[in-house]
This record gives C-alpha cells, structure tokens and sequence, in this order.
C-alpha cells in the first residue's frame, strides 16, 4: 500500500502543472476554436463560394449602369429599405426605362444582356469594397437554386452564419445554444435562429442581405 501512495503521489505532482489555469493567451485560442466550431455548426451553406464563383466570370466594367442607378445609390445609403430587381435578363447597358425590369421575349430591342444573378454577385462585391469595411455593417447573401429544396430554416441559418462572424466573439446565448442541441447532435430550430438572429443584427447600424433567384 505504501508502495502504491508514494507511486500516486509523485504521479499527481508531476501532473498539478496541467492543472493550473489557462493564460489569458490559452483561453483566448480555446476560444476561438470554439468559435469556429460553432459558426461552422450553424449551417454547412456556403454561399460566398457561389459568389466567388459568379463574380470570377463577369466582365470588367459591365453592371455599372446598376451601381451608379438612384435606386442602387438609395439603397445603399439606406434611404430604401428593400430594392426589387425583377426580370431573367438585363442589357448590359439599358436605357433608364428598362433599367431592372423584364426584356421582350423577342430579345429584338437589344443584343447583350447579363443574367440578374451576374448583377447581383456585382452588387454583393460593391458592398464588400465599399460598405463593408464599416464595422457597423454586416451582410449575408443567398443564391437559391431550383435543384436544391430550401427550407425557410435552412436559409435562415445561413444568414445567421454570416452576421456572427462578422459579430465574433460568439455570444452566450448562442454558446448555450450550442450545447443545447450539442447532445443530440441537432441544430437550432427555425423559431431559435429567428430569435437569435433578431438579437445578433442589433449589434450593427445596417445589414444587407442579398437573395437572388428567390422565385
């Protein structure tokens, strides 16, 4: 017995080092691993990969007439709090009049044309460059796509996403979230992530969402 406590207690000695508390430095990179496993937990969506993508392929100078239009100006500046864009194709210089509104099916009254989502994924890489650099604004954007069923929740947790990376540390509430659902290896529902979501974006003056192809 003697042999066995002289054994135990030299064995937790050597080991009260690890017992000590973490530094300041070691909680700060505990934590921002957790962070990340949550942000990553929230939704396996990833729309700025789509964005990326589409705005890789647009031609340099084209989609100005857009960002240079009041109505793009009005809603940046947050003068308007939603701007529509309804339509299949856009010229690729319209006259005012057909600005953001629905060619002839004939196609006979122009010749070049860009699709919205080019338009969009324009409008989205304007935002980055020049508004979002503000710390006060945060923005998310959604392409759907009519080979993959959405859910509203799906969608949601998306959008959630992207507004607490722009918001990290992650908050307590998200934190206890997480270990709510962590147990059953499940995500926050649909009424969790609107209530979240509703609390997150108080933390900045404006938020931009982009959706394209929402019909």
């Amino acid at each position: 017995m003697g042999k066995v406590l002289g054994y135990v207690e030299k064995n937790v000695k050597g080991a009260i080092p690890w017992l000590r508390p973490l530094t300041a430095e070691q909680r700060d990179i505990l934590q921002t691993q957790e962070d990340r496993e949550i942000v990553k937990w929230l939704s396996d969506l990833n729309f700025w990969a789509k964005q990326d993508d589409t705005f890789e392929r647009h031609q340099e100078g084209t989609g100005e007439w857009m960002l240079n239009d009041p109505r793009f100006q009005s809603w940046i500046n947050g003068d308007t709090a939603v701007l529509w864009c309804p339509g299949d194709r856009i010229p690729l210089a319209p006259s005012p009049l057909t600005q953001f509104s629905r060619c002839g099916k004939d196609d006979s009254c122009v010749t070049l044309f860009q699709t919205l989502t080019d338009l969009r994924s324009i409008a989205i890489n304007y935002l980055e460059e020049n508004v979002f650099s503000d710390n006060d604004v945060t923005m998310a954007c959604v392409y759907f796509d009519h080979k993959q069923n959405f859910k509203p929740v799906d969608i949601l947790r998306s959008i959630l996403k992207s507004v607490v990376r722009r918001s990290l540390p992650v908050s307590d509430k998200i934190r206890e979230l997480r270990r709510k659902h962590s147990g059953r290896e499940t995500r926050p529902t649909l009424k969790e992530v609107a209530e979240i979501l509703a609390d997150e974006i108080q933390k900045f003056k404006r938020v931009f969402i982009v959706l394209d192809a929402l019909d």
